[in-house]
């Protein structure tokens, strides 16, 4: 049994156990004093992405009109990423690096957003202070984020690190407090993720250890700045990018750190909202995607939620959107607490082809689709992330985006687009992806593709398109198919052989091989988690390289 069978069946069997049907509604009467309450949607902005487009003498009026509008699209809750996490891209953290500050004038100036930024300040405020002003004006709640261990600077500690890239966005990004005390770096200690980069055991990363003092004071001083310099509404700690946080192998031993250090966040929150004579100020955590990645980089989200340390949790992928995400592990973990569940999508799906392309979250049928699964398994509302600054012409299908994630009656109301595709390894070294490969030895054994999807999950009737496709496979090889343990019958299904693959847009073309549909009307009753089967029937020899099943889709009529 594959590791992905194993944590589908895990919480599977934790839900069937734990989850009575009316938890989620227990669970919102108990939560009834979160200031997050009846706030459908939290919107998460990369303030250094935000600061990238605005053009030299209109920083302020380009980002004012964007702030206002993203808040006009139903940004209820607002968070403004702007500490990664001691380089920072606002003016009033004094403990934290500026970004592009210690470089030359000369260099700093050849920065992508640097200039931005000093313009800025030198006209009294930054992003921060104005994304305060805009989303307080219309009622909207305004969250300070650090990104806890972002590493966008590499993945090793190097003293020759100080001179390269030494004018680029990345190389930016690496801090002096992290260039000055490599003692505290994390280290590698093997595994598939570092013998990919070739790191040799005991090789310093470019992130630092949260069970050094030091590190986590740092840290602490730079977000009580952040609360006390800012009228925001409180923080989100982002723990899900990039999450290395403590040295390889170390994560589920160092547990008690983590938890010490969003404590005494706690009670340092609860100190300035007192000094500031304001209401209880919020705490958010953006995790990974399931509990036990959770517990795998260090965040012991349960006894978070227990003990009063997360008025919210955000899980979701590193990098790209998976619709198939255990929404009820959050809302059995955070049962009976007053902490809410926004899971959420990514800006883009990780259907990586060879030319490393992407397919986006460009179409309102896709939104729906994530909006009806996410809410159908128990979320209290939903989060965005890397939903980057859109232009004017874009702020109709970005509202309309927002609206169906804030609205579960509106991810009803038309055609939903389910995609499942590979998700990449990003926080521990077991393989998140599903793949089914068909080689010779694979002839005559059903392999099983999962896939979460809350339409015909009573077994009611749907019209519309399930599609997958078996990449480098050709018309020689013969397939067949079983949904929920029920053979669709092969004239039932198209098969259209691709030797070019298939063009989606100017962005992304599926790989050659060969596509399967079958119209929803003729595939047996779905179920919520189904299971979709193949078997390979019979290969043809000369087919390399190996045929794979990665990818599929679910296209529901609205």
């Amino acid at each position: 049994m594959s590791r992905y069978e194993l944590v589908r069946l895990s919480a599977c069997i934790v839900c069937t156990i734990l989850l009575p049907a009316n938890v989620w509604s227990a669970n919102q009467e108990k939560r009834a004093d979160n200031r997050m309450r009846g706030r459908p949607l939290v919107f998460n902005q990369d303030c250094a992405d935000a600061l990238y487009p605005p053009e030299l003498g209109k920083v302020q009026e380009t980002l004012r009109d964007w702030l206002q509008r993203a808040f006009a699209a139903g940004a209820g809750v607002f968070v403004a990423d702007v500490a990664n996490p001691d380089i920072v891209f606002v003016k009033d953290l004094p403990t934290a690096e500026i970004f592009g500050s210690r470089f030359p004038e000369q260099h700093a100036n050849k920065l992508p957003r640097y200039r931005q930024i000093q313009e800025l300040f030198a006209q009294g405020t930054d992003i921060l202070h104005m994304a305060v002003d805009e989303g307080h004006k219309v009622g909207a709640l305004v969250l300070g984020g650090m990104r806890m261990s972002d590493a966008h600077h590499g993945v090793q500690w190097d003293e020759a690190i100080e001179n390269q890239d030494a004018i680029s966005f990345t190389g930016g990004l690496l801090s002096q407090f992290i260039k000055d005390h490599p003692e505290w770096c994390n280290t590698w200690e093997g595994g598939r993720f570092a013998a990919i980069r070739r790191l040799k055991p005991g090789t310093l990363d470019a992130t630092l250890n949260y069970s050094i003092p030091e590190v986590q004071a740092h840290r602490l001083q730079i977000l009580r700045e952040m609360v006390t310099n800012y009228e925001i509404d409180g923080l989100e700690l982002n723990w899900m990018r990039f999450g290395r946080h403590f040295p390889a192998s170390k994560q589920r031993e160092y547990l008690g750190y983590l938890t010490d250090f969003v404590r005494e966040v706690r009670v340092m929150l609860d100190e300035v909202a007192a000094e500031r004579g304001c209401e209880r100020l919020i705490l958010g955590h953006r995790v990974a995607s399931s509990v036990d990645e959770c517990l795998n980089i260090g965040c012991d989200i349960e006894t978070w939620a227990r003990e009063g340390y997360a008025d919210y949790l955000a899980p979701m992928e590193f990098n790209e959107t998976d619709m198939s995400l255990r929404v009820e592990e959050f809302v059995v973990a955070t049962e009976g607490t007053n902490c809410l569940v926004y899971p959420g999508p990514q800006i883009w799906i990780d259907v990586a082809n060879e030319k490393s392309q992407y397919i986006y979250m460009d179409s309102l049928a896709k939104f729906r689709a994530v909006a009806h699964n996410y809410l159908t398994w128990g979320a209290d509302g939903l989060s965005t992330f890397n939903i980057y600054n859109w232009p004017p012409e874009r702020q109709e299908f970005y509202t309309e985006a927002l609206a169906i994630l804030s609205d579960h009656k509106r991810a009803l109301s038309g055609p939903r687009n389910y995609l499942y595709a590979a998700l990449g390894a990003y926080y521990t070294d077991g393989p998140r992806f599903q793949q089914l490969t068909f080689g010779a030895n694979a002839v005559g054994k059903r392999q099983i593709y999962y896939f979460r999807m809350a339409d015909g999950r009573n077994g009611e009737a749907l019209t519309g398109i399930l599609r997958f496709r078996i990449y480098n496979a050709t018309p020689q090889d013969k397939f067949a198919v079983e949904l929920n343990g029920q053979e669709i019958p092969a004239g039932k299904f198209d098969i259209e052989y691709q030797p070019e693959g298939e063009k989606v847009d100017e962005r992304f073309t599926w790989r050659p091989g060969l596509r399967f549909e079958i119209p929803l009307a003729d595939c047996p009753p779905f179920r919520g988690d189904n299971e979709l089967r193949v078997m390979l029937l019979e290969k043809h020899k000369a087919a390399e390289p190996m045929p794979v099943m990665e990818v599929m889709e679910v296209h529901v009529d609205g």
